[in-house]
């Protein structure tokens, strides 16, 4: 059974949170990879059957939204990070959390 098969087999609601950095990039190139990664990782939760309950986007250069989302991801709030890009998994695995890359996934 695949990863997600895994989260719904007691048909279970998975509550997602997403991550994008775009850190270090121009407002508009900024923009364009936003709206480019929302959409494949809404379409990813829409095939999956994943709500999607919170949106982490870092902007500016140091950690506010990282770590607003290992907070939140502490307190149970979801079981899953979406995201388009690396992301340290070992920081929301002691919180029993699962960090997908939408654009790698092939249902392990």
């Amino acid at each position: 059974m695949d990863l997600l098969g895994q989260l719904h087999k007691n048909n279970e609601v998975i509550a997602a949170a997403v991550y994008i950095s775009v850190e270090n990039m121009d407002r508009e190139e900024a923009e364009r990879v936003i709206v480019a990664q929302l959409y494949q990782i809404h379409s990813f939760a829409d095939q999956h059957s994943i709500v999607i309950i919170d949106s982490y986007i870092e902007r500016e250069d140091g950690e506010t939204e990282r770590k607003r989302l290992r907070e939140d991801a502490r307190t149970g709030r979801y079981r899953v990070v979406l995201h388009c890009g690396d992301i340290d998994s070992d920081s929301f695995y002691e919180f029993g959390v699962v960090e997908i890359n939408v654009q790698r996934y092939e249902g392990k």
